[in-house]
């Protein structure tokens, strides 16, 4: 059967997935054109960021780090040229560079009021831009954003996610026209539902922190916006926000909701709170330039909450750490490189840093970038007296080698049990200390002894065929009372006391008093 070809949808060409069914070029695409040519190849960098480091969770705090570690300088963004024929239809348009206005448009009217209710956001912006004309995104954004996996929307929403990528700042765009009165952030009453983007209703409570009109709330705080107030097909006025809020806040609101967002991701880290207007005006300026529209309004309440932090720093210290003379000039080209500012009593570290606040804190930045393979190793051992944590671990060491000469295995199990073990544990106890705030169900109260979790493994043994076990954990159990904790032993012994060989038979079970005897 001769066959000639088939119709493919994005996914199918491991392109990102768009709207549903066959992926559609535009009408006035040459016949012949290379794929390659409409969807130029991109490399995608896959990086583990440790939780102290917010300022890399943007392009430009990663592109910042890279030009530090590479001692080059850092370079703005440029445009990009395009590499689609005329003829492509929707072309590449360049990426307009991150040159922001510098007005703050206080001469123009307010953009709505905003109140400040709640102490978990201390800075907030909003800008109102009318007359945008909701609709795809242009082929760069769209190209953008499908590269680092996020589906484009419209151009209002793209824009939000564009900039929250690049700077590091979630941003979120209201209609304007589903906002009644002005804008409160506040805490949320006990049980109030709030329909999210997402699609899930969820249940709030007085530790949530909501923005809200005068009639309900339109979005939890820094996490996910509302679906009755985000922007659609018809929206011709939105309401930028741009806020800086708590990372406890965040953290307790997203873990209790088990609801994570990119928002939610960056603000429980802590974000930039200089990058709050700066994020801003970056949007308002993208949106201006690809929905056409007006700024006719900005409304700043509270104040950012960075703070000025200058830490000392002695080149001799860092020498003494590194093992190795680190020149001062050296030190200087190194923390310069990272943003940091030389002052007569130290270094001026700049807010995007939260991380930096003690002076071993520099010392390991300028070891960090000058590369640990780079400092020659030391033998520099010396002798340290014998303290009780080391008669301790030695009498354990003893206690486990007779244990396992007596033919048990020793467990280590997770110190953290469920309320369910607690209760059916047999040597129950009430005095039990709860975790304020644990992870999972499973994992709730500290143990107040250890036969659960042996238990938990003998049970597991048992189900899996094997007759005769020994058990044996050397660990610490918690107490409620005074939140004491002590260390204790716990064997566990069931089946024969010899299983049967090949040329023995198995001796009678074991009992109290064989274990007693161990």
């Amino acid at each position: 059967v001769e066959s000639q070809g088939m119709l493919c949808a994005a996914q199918e060409l491991g392109l990102p997935e768009g709207e549903d069914g066959l992926l559609i070029l535009p009408a006035d695409t040459e016949v012949g054109t290379p794929l390659r040519e409409l969807y130029p190849r991109d490399t995608v960098l896959t990086v583990e960021v440790t939780p102290n480091r917010p300022d890399l969770l943007s392009h430009i705090g990663m592109a910042r780090e890279i030009a530090a570690l590479s001692r080059k300088p850092l370079l703005p963004p440029v445009a990009q040229a395009s590499s689609l024929s005329a003829s492509a239809g929707d072309k590449l348009a360049a990426c307009p560079t991150p040159a922001p206005p510098t007005h703050k448009l206080e001469a123009c009217a307010t953009a709505i009021p905003v109140t400040l209710e709640s102490g978990g956001c201390p800075h907030y912006i909003a800008r109102r831009i009318e007359g945008v004309k909701t609709g795809p995104s242009p082929a760069w954004l769209r190209q953008k954003l499908e590269a680092v996996g996020l589906r484009a929307i419209n151009n209002l929403v793209d824009v939000t996610n564009f900039v929250m990528l690049e700077l590091g700042q979630p941003l979120h765009a209201f209609d304007a026209a589903k906002i009644e009165g002005g804008l409160t952030v506040r805490a949320a009453t006990e049980g109030e539902k709030l329909l999210a983007l997402d699609g899930e209703e969820y249940t709030l409570t007085a530790d949530d922190m909501v923005i809200a009109d005068e009639r309900q709330a339109l979005a939890i705080a820094g996490v996910m916006g509302g679906e009755k107030s985000g922007t659609t097909s018809e929206t011709n006025s939105v309401i930028l926000e741009s806020a800086w809020f708590t990372p406890g806040q965040i953290r307790r609101t997203a873990r209790t909701l088990g609801l994570s967002s990119d928002s939610s991701y960056r603000f429980e880290r802590e974000v930039d709170p200089a990058g709050v207007e700066r994020a801003s005006l970056r949007a308002a300026q993208l949106i201006t330039e690809i929905a056409g529209g007006q700024i006719t309004g900005f409304t700043e309440s509270g104040h950012a909450a960075a703070e000025e932090r200058v830490v000392p720093l002695r080149a001799g210290r860092c020498s003494a750490v590194a093992g190795t003379e680190i020149p001062v000039e050296q030190i200087a080209e190194i923390l310069g490189g990272l943003g940091l500012t030389g002052t007569p009593d130290g270094w001026r570290v700049p807010s995007y840093r939260p991380d930096l606040t003690r002076e071993i804190d520099l010392i390991e930045e300028v070891i960090r970038v000058c590369g640990i393979e780079n400092i020659p190793p030391s033998l520099t051992g010396q002798y340290v007296s014998s303290s009780e944590a080391d008669l301790t671990h030695d009498r354990s060491m003893v206690l486990r080698q007779v244990l396992a000469a007596s033919g048990f295995y020793e467990c280590r199990n997770v110190s953290l049990i469920s309320a369910r073990e607690a209760e059916e544990n047999p040597m129950a106890s009430t005095d039990l200390l709860p975790l304020k705030n644990p992870m999972s169900e499973d994992q709730t109260i500290l143990r107040p002894d250890l036969l659960p979790g042996l238990l938990r493994v003998l049970a597991h043994n048992l189900r899996a065929g094997e007759k005769s076990v020994r058990l044996c954990e050397i660990g610490r159990v918690f107490r409620g009372s005074g939140a004491e904790e002590s260390l204790h032993l716990a064997l566990v012994l069931t089946g024969c006391l010899i299983p049967a060989g090949w040329n023995t038979a198995a001796e009678e079970l074991a009992n109290f008093h064989d274990l007693k005897g161990v």
